[in-house]
């Protein structure tokens, strides 16, 4: 399928300018410390859903073992599209969500934790740890750990689910922006979680959110962006074996 300007202006430029502006409004306004100020205070001084059950367990670690779940079922249902011919003709969009649902996670978010300096609000002075704010692209002193806390590793999980978005596009472009909700609202809630936990700022998530667009954009355009590439993939899963 054929990919016009007006699919790159609506897909990657609009996105790409909303980022710059929103990331360079954060940094400027300092939102992220009034924000973390603010649910600090709430909290009463300390951060008090640090180990709640319901953030810490069920939406954290729960959120963590969805994750595998949803990765055994997109594999699981892939390998079945070569055994049933009735789902035959998903074989290329589930083939699409298992590579951008995990690369989503790893490649911009655990990878990315391992390569920045970032400390979590609970490491932070500020908020009764024992380490000094730094901006995002400030150098790191080095007399103490790097941080490994951005992006946010975990809303990347509910984030990740944005490749739904494109995969209904293909499959049935009506169901689109259901896909996109399902997406917003998993990473919401789990980015949420993390910062009433003091786990993450609020731009974290905001990095995480269009670092996981942008891969799954980036892996539609690769896999459909034309009947000359992995249309292929359609061919062969409409044809027998």
């Amino acid at each position: 399928m054929q990919i016009d300007s007006k699919f790159y202006h609506q897909h990657l430029t609009i996105p790409l300018l909303l980022f710059v502006y929103v990331a360079g409004l954060l940094e400027v306004t300092r939102a992220d410390l009034m924000l973390a100020d603010w649910l600090f205070r709430l909290e009463g001084g300390q951060w008090y859903f640090r180990d709640n059950f319901w953030l810490s367990d069920v939406l954290h670690s729960g959120g963590q073992a969805f994750f595998y779940l949803l990765l055994i079922l997109l594999i699981s249902g892939y390998i079945a599209s070569y055994i049933f011919k009735s789902i035959r003709h998903y074989r290329a969009p589930l083939f699409y969500l298992s590579l951008a649902v995990p690369l989503s996670v790893a490649l911009f978010t655990n990878v990315g934790k391992h390569l920045t300096h970032v400390d979590c609000p609970w490491d932070l002075v500020r908020y009764g740890g024992n380490k000094p704010f730094l901006d995002l692209f400030a150098d790191h002193p080095g007399n103490y750990s790097f941080g490994q806390c951005f992006p946010a590793g975990h809303s990347s999980i509910g984030y990740s689910l944005l490749s739904l978005y494109f995969f209904f596009l293909v499959v049935n472009p009506r169901w689109k922006f259901v896909g996109l909700s399902i997406g917003i609202t998993v990473g919401f809630i789990f980015g949420l979680a993390q910062q009433l936990r003091g786990a993450h700022f609020i731009s974290h998530d905001l990095w995480t959110f269009f670092a996981c667009w942008f891969i799954s954009l980036t892996w539609y355009l690769v896999l459909f962006r034309s009947t000359a590439g992995t249309n292929r993939l359609f061919k062969n899963s409409s044809s027998n074996p």
